[in-house]
């Protein structure tokens, strides 16, 4: 069977959920100087506390090829290449090992990334391999879409990962609405949240023509996150494939309150 491998910039479910043949190399975390090794609740509780900032560096190249070494095929689906090194990472550990491995780059993050990862499982699971799988994952990475609001850009900013969201729009006392498609991608700012919310559900709205055959939600430690799951799943018209902590690679740029939306448009 194929295995999976991905990176901790894409949330997936609670560890308990995630399918056996997925393995995840996650990179290393600071909150200041420190190293961060605590669990999700903590990272965020920590982070809302503030003022040392979080930080992540990329699975190593050596992380990543003893994750794709052995005799079985492997299937690696990382975060966007335009967000994090992990694909360059990807590319060189994959050149290096003996077994066939195929990266593929989900031009996402967080529940995106994870949305393919999880159909991708299912799939080599049900036996697809080779070209057929290759293909089946291309073909879900066109039809993803990934939709935020980012409720404190200075995570981002601390990052360096700003790019067109600062450059565009600014940053002083604004939630930002953002899609993702390779980059962030800004689409309004606006200075309430229930507007932001609002925007968001609107705008993902008009993204879904022909229904939807799978979503998640990725949040940082947002409030209200189960009121969006509701609002959304009438949108949809189902419930999501689930709903989870963004994890520290994303979080650290996301920041306290954020919320990500992945779902698969049939259109």
């Amino acid at each position: 069977m194929t295995t999976i491998v991905t990176d901790g910039a894409a949330d997936l479910p609670q560890a308990e959920r995630i399918p056996g043949n997925v393995v995840v190399v996650r990179g290393s975390v600071r909150i200041g100087s420190e190293p961060w090794h605590g669990d999700l609740r903590e990272f965020w509780q920590e982070i809302g506390k503030g003022p040392e900032l979080p930080a992540t560096e990329a699975p190593t190249v050596a992380q990543l090829a003893a994750a794709y070494a052995g005799d079985e095929p492997v299937l690696a689906v990382h975060v966007s290449s335009e967000l994090s090194r992990t694909l360059a990472h990807a590319e060189e550990a994959a050149a290096g090992v003996a077994g066939p491995v195929e990266v593929v780059d989900s031009r996402s993050l967080s529940v995106g990334t994870g949305l393919v990862v999880l159909a991708a499982s299912e799939a080599a699971d049900a036996g697809v391999v080779g070209e057929r799988l290759r293909s089946m994952v291309d073909g879900w990475v066109d039809q993803l879409h990934v939709h935020g609001l980012i409720d404190d850009v200075g995570f981002l900013v601390h990052g360096e990962r700003a790019g067109l969201v600062v450059a565009k729009v600014g940053r002083h006392a604004h939630r930002h609405v953002v899609a993702v498609k390779g980059h962030v991608i800004p689409i309004r700012q606006v200075r309430h949240r229930s507007e932001a919310l609002r925007e968001l559900s609107d705008h993902i709205r008009e993204h879904v023509v022909g229904g939807v055959s799978r979503w998640a939600v990725g949040h940082g430690d947002a409030p209200d996150v189960d009121e969006f799951v509701e609002r959304l799943a009438g949108v949809f018209g189902c419930d999501p494939s689930y709903v989870s902590l963004m994890g520290a690679p994303v979080g650290s740029h996301m920041g306290p309150r954020s919320l990500l939306v992945g779902f698969f448009s049939d259109s």
